[in-house]
């Protein structure tokens, strides 16, 4: 039997996988997307605007998932971090939820092309495999009801031995 390899430190830092993954992820596919936006001829100043938002919060959410893997202490990315990694889940979920079908049941035309649509759909599945195993990731024993079971024991023996 061969004994396992050591970790290599940089991947050792990169822990949990899954959440670096998310944030790659999201800043490889949303840096771009302000240059587009703001490139884009048929937009107003309007239009340009309200495509930045989403861009800007998807960057911002990325930047933030980087320094809650990197600046961990030990295996856990602590409460704060946690809170933060089911934060991003959340709101990468929910803008697919509501960009995706807005996407595919726009009727086909120069801007929304099959490919287009196509492309979108990959991308929303792929952000929602991510933030699935992600938030998977980040689970601790309080979320699998263990803990919130073992202490509704403890706090009904202490009320029991209270009354007796």
């Amino acid at each position: 039997m061969t004994a396992p390899l050591p970790a290599s430190p940089l991947l050792a830092r990169l822990r949990p996988y899954p959440v670096t993954a998310l944030a790659a992820a999201t800043l490889l596919s949303w840096t771009g997307r302000l240059g587009l936006a703001w490139s884009d001829r048929t937009l107003s100043a309007a239009g340009k605007v309200t495509a930045t938002v989403p861009v800007v919060i998807f960057v911002a959410v990325g930047a933030v998932l980087v320094a809650v893997v990197v600046r961990r202490r030990g295996p856990d990315v602590g409460d704060g971090g946690r809170r933060f990694v089911r934060l991003a889940v959340l709101w990468t979920t929910g803008y697919w939820l509501v960009r995706l079908p807005i996407i595919v049941t726009h009727p086909a035309d120069d801007r929304y092309t099959v490919g287009f649509k196509a492309f979108h759909t990959v991308l929303a599945v792929v952000a929602w495999a991510l933030s699935a195993l992600a938030w998977r990731s980040v689970r601790t024993a309080n979320d699998s009801g263990d803990e919130v079971t073992k202490s509704q024991t403890h706090l009904s023996g202490a009320l029991r031995k209270e009354h007796a």
